[in-house]
């Protein structure tokens, strides 16, 4: 029975690496529109995978568990160590900010909160707009937040725990990928249809050639 343990944990590990892998590999793919070369509709896959991601160094696994106001947490060494946290109320989305926190979206209320894995603990929900679906991780300790009712994406610093900027979207975003890393982004709604792209970050100019 303990080598069938071992054996279901490794495949629970190997699959969840997978899945993570693949999610952060679209975030490089080259669809434009959503639409392949021939002409057909294609899956929007966003920048982690549906109410789960994986920090990035590969430590720790987050997901969310349907309806239920719980995170569930895998720590992805010898061990395999399984934990969770509670939630105030059931989430929609999760994404890994830091090594060891999360940002964690709750729908309709507008709300996100911190998980602090290191800590155990999950701070106080914060409305950031009128429904605060998919999450995607920024650099600088930062995440966007889609808000298909307010039709924005607002971006969280999660040091201040506050928004710091909102952009204007087009239809009612609810999935977000990198097109530019850090500079910008394609958005989805809950269909998979792709809206478009929003800049999020001015791409820093180029080096003027040196005067001879």
């Amino acid at each position: 029975m303990k080598g069938l343990t071992v054996i279901r944990q490794g495949f629970l590990v190997a699959t969840i690496c997978f899945v993570a892998l693949t999610a952060c590999s679209s975030e490089k793919a080259s669809e434009k529109g959503g639409v392949n070369e021939q002409g057909k509709a294609t899956a929007f896959v966003a920048s982690h995978p549906a109410q789960g991601d994986m920090s990035l160094d590969g430590n720790i696994f987050v997901s969310l568990t349907p309806n239920a106001p719980v995170l569930n947490i895998l720590k992805i060494d010898k061990e395999q160590k399984q934990t969770q946290l509670a939630l105030p109320r059931p989430a929609v989305d999760v994404v890994m900010v830091t090594p060891d926190q999360a940002l964690l979206s709750f729908g309709p209320s507008g709300e996100v909160a911190v998980a602090d894995i290191k800590k155990g603990k999950v701070s106080e929900p914060v409305k950031v707009g009128t429904n605060a679906q998919g999450l995607c991780r920024a650099p600088g300790n930062q995440a966007l937040i889609a808000d298909p009712d307010a039709k924005q994406i607002s971006l969280f610093d999660l040091a201040s725990g506050k928004v710091v900027k909102t952009f204007a979207a087009s239809g009612k975003p609810t999935q977000m990928r990198w097109a530019t890393e850090g500079i910008e982004l394609e958005v989805a709604d809950a269909e998979g249809k792709v809206l478009g792209k929003v800049k999020v970050t001015e791409s820093a100019p180029s080096a003027e050639p040196a005067k001879k």
